[in-house]
């Protein structure tokens, strides 16, 4: 009742009662802000941490990096290899300029004129050749002939090859083969090659195939071969000799496969 009447003493004994249950280790920040501030700390330290690579990262980075360096030695060989082909083409070339010059030289020498200007070879040359064994062909009722490319090539080389002595000499190669060769001038061509073998016509036995009176092959061998059943392609080759001449090959298949 004392109490009562007197209202003032009773402020300072509920403040006392409120401070004296206070939390002790109440949070220094709470709510949105603080939330927002301990979020930041933690990615800071989050981001000062040091990175690593995980096993299999590391392993994909190695083989990466290893089959970088096998495609880089792969280029090297492939280059190496360019420049072997470029030195071998260059050297080639070399000495056909070479083989030139000494032709040209041969020719002041001689006087000769190359109508081929020094390449052995002349437009319609193959036509010519093909043209000339199928007109014998049909008088004997065989198929005509076709060219072959394969056969010229290597008729060709071996020609190439006998131009510094232009001596009458066969290639030793796998397929029938006849040469000729002019000694006079660069102007004899594929008719005059075939005129030289076809006069081993009357030489020729056609019911065998083979030379009459039992001589030897190589004396009806090249008119044998212009007129062969089974030979059904043909390649040559022409070249001229450096100290004059002319040297043509013919080439033909020998199996019925070929």
């Amino acid at each position: 009742m004392a109490m009562a009447r007197h209202p003032a003493l009773l402020a300072p004994l509920l403040l006392l009662l409120v401070v004296s249950h206070l939390p002790s280790s109440a949070p220094a920040t709470t709510g949105p802000t603080g939330n927002l501030l301990a979020k930041a700390d933690d990615n800071a330290t989050s981001s000062s941490s040091p990175l690593t690579l995980a096993p299999s990262v590391r392993r994909d980075d190695e083989k990466t990096k290893n089959a970088a360096s096998k495609e880089d030695k792969e280029e090297d060989d492939d280059d190496d290899k360019g420049d072997d082909r470029e030195k071998k083409d260059k050297e080639e070339k070399e000495k056909e300029k070479e083989e030139e010059e000494k032709k040209k030289e041969k020719e002041e020498e001689n006087g000769l004129v190359s109508f081929t200007n020094g390449t052995g070879s002349y437009k319609g040359m193959a036509r010519e050749f093909v043209n000339g064994h199928n007109k014998l062909r049909a008088r004997y009722g065989v198929p005509p002939m076709k060219w072959d490319n394969k056969l010229a090539r290597h008729a060709r080389r071996w020609s190439n090859a006998m131009r510094k002595d232009c001596v009458l000499k066969h290639s030793g190669s796998n397929y029938g083969e006849s040469v000729y060769a002019s000694k006079n001038g660069w102007n004899a061509t594929a008719k005059d090659a075939l005129w030289s073998w076809s006069d081993e016509e009357p030489l020729y036995d056609k019911l065998t195939g083979n030379c009459t009176g039992g001589r030897h092959f190589r004396e009806c061998g090249h008119f044998a071969l212009m007129v062969r059943e089974k030979n059904r392609k043909i390649g040559c080759g022409r070249a001229e000799c450096y100290k004059g001449g002319v040297f043509i090959t013919c080439n033909y298949y020998l199996l019925d496969h070929d």
